[in-house]
């Protein structure tokens, strides 16, 4: 009986509910200890979650988790890439994250003298191992992320084939507003590398701020020599200043650039001295995938002289305007000169001008040009004359010995002292372009002589310019 009554007893509710409430409160603790000791592990396993990422995408880096929080990682020396030449190295990087639901996302990004490596070449630019992590091209609408990024005592080192440019980048705010970046670059001369860039000096700003987009570049050499990008190209000393400015977002840009380089020379005897250019880019309006859809601007070149070979030019003057929408252009040019001259001749002035047309959609970019060139006041060496003299005197012991003499007289004046115009076409595209003189060459002399070059087969004149 009494057996019966203490069994009774053990299954009331209220035993029941004693024992459920002991288990819960077992579980909450082991819970507690559980969630306790992976806080106070969480930097070792952060350590091991970060080692065993970089193992499986097979990157050679090194970081060191310092501290972690919900809203806050903190790390210090990372290296990516090989340790004898790393692509990425810095003292201390911060992240602050921002939650939604269970997925997090970086507000911010602040890195404290960070070292950055990386290769400027025909194929474009390299930055090593850390090449796997730029996001690949997207279709979708261009924006600037919202992410703050601070850096604090940054340095780029880009290795060209012309030699090494050492820069120093500080930035500050965020990437879509208020955010300011300055910079400040110069040449290095490495041990058994090239240093084609001779005092070579790089000042730069950019923000996007409330007065939207401004960024600005300048600088200057004493020489450079890039032959092995634009074939022979090398250019004595040398400054430029550029400026853009435009909406935050990148869908209308405005800009100019202009500079100014003692001499500029392709081959030792093509070259141009005293070379000065502007570019200025009155309205671009880009889409949302960063193609431009509408364009317009003015471009300006002038040189004290110029030398092709044995020809010289003195004071040439080329201007363009060009505007343009949807992948089609078009525009205008004009050029002057003073004297040109050659072997056995001298011009003392050109003009010239004409319009411009470019299809840069559908394929490799097209341009043409065609226009009107006029030659004025030329004159052809007494050598020269004289050897044109003695050709017609090769008539003398032939019936047309007086029209001869008549002819050479008369085109040994005008020689002295005559002017041309033609009209001429010209197209360029991947490195090929060609000039046809469609029509006529009048060539006006002194007496009033006048010669005619005709058309033949449609054309007088074809010349063809090889690639390069």
């Amino acid at each position: 009986m009494e057996a019966n009554e203490h069994l009774a007893d053990e299954r009331s509710p209220r035993q029941r509910t004693s024992k459920t409430l002991f288990r819960w409160k077992t579980a909450g603790v082991v819970l507690v200890v559980s969630v306790g000791a992976v806080w106070l592990l969480r930097v070792p396993l952060m350590n091991l979650a970060i080692r065993g990422y970089l193992d499986a995408k097979g990157i050679d880096a090194e970081v060191v988790g310092d501290e972690l929080g919900f809203s806050r990682v903190e790390l210090k020396d990372l290296r990516v890439g090989k340790r004898s030449a790393p692509d990425l190295t810095a003292e201390r990087a911060e992240l602050l994250l921002e939650w939604n639901g269970f997925r997090p996302t970086v507000r911010e990004i602040s890195l404290d003298e960070p070292m950055l490596n990386a290769r400027l070449d025909r194929n474009g630019l390299s930055f090593g191992s850390l090449d796997q992590f730029i996001p690949a091209k997207s279709t979708e609408p261009f924006t600037l992320p919202s992410t703050v990024v601070n850096i604090e005592q940054g340095r780029v080192y880009v290795a060209t084939p012309y030699g090494v440019v050492a820069g120093h980048i500080e930035t500050k705010g965020r990437l879509d507003r208020d955010f300011d970046l300055k910079m400040r670059a110069h040449s290095i001369a490495v041990p058994g590398q090239p240093d084609e860039l001779e005092e070579l000096i790089l000042v730069g700003t950019a923000s996007n701020g409330p007065q939207g987009l401004k960024a600005r570049l300048e600088g200057g050499a004493a020489s450079i020599n890039i032959a092995g990008l634009f074939p022979g190209l090398r250019s004595g000393a040398f400054r430029f200043e550029g400026e853009i400015n435009g909406q935050t977002d990148f869908s209308r840009l405005t800009g100019f650039m202009k500079g100014t380089a003692e001499r500029v020379l392709k081959t030792d005897d093509t070259g141009a001295s005293e070379v000065v250019f502007t570019l200025n880019l009155d309205d671009l309006h880009l889409s949302q995938h960063m193609q431009p859809t509408d364009w317009d601007g003015t471009a300006k070149i002038t040189a004290a002289a110029a030398r092709a070979g044995d020809m010289t030019i003195q004071k040439p003057d080329i201007d363009v305007t060009f505007t343009g929408t949807n992948g089609t252009g078009t525009g205008s040019w004009s050029a002057s000169a003073g004297a040109l001259e050659g072997p056995g001749f001298r011009i003392s002035g050109t003009q010239a001008g004409g319009q411009l047309e470019a299809k840069l959609k559908n394929g490799p970019a097209l341009i043409g040009a065609n226009g009107a060139i006029a030659l004025k006041d030329g004159s052809i060496q007494p050598a020269q004359r004289a050897k044109l003299r003695a050709l017609f005197a090769t008539l003398d012991s032939t019936p047309l010995v007086d029209l001869a003499g008549q002819s050479s007289r008369a085109l040994d004046t005008a020689l002295q002292g005559f002017s041309a115009a033609t009209r001429f076409n010209a197209t360029w595209r991947q490195g090929f372009g060609e000039i046809i003189v469609p029509g006529g060459v009048e060539v006006v002399g002194r007496g009033g002589v006048r010669l005619a070059l005709i058309e033949t087969d449609e054309r007088l004149l074809h010349v063809e310019l090889p690639s390069g």
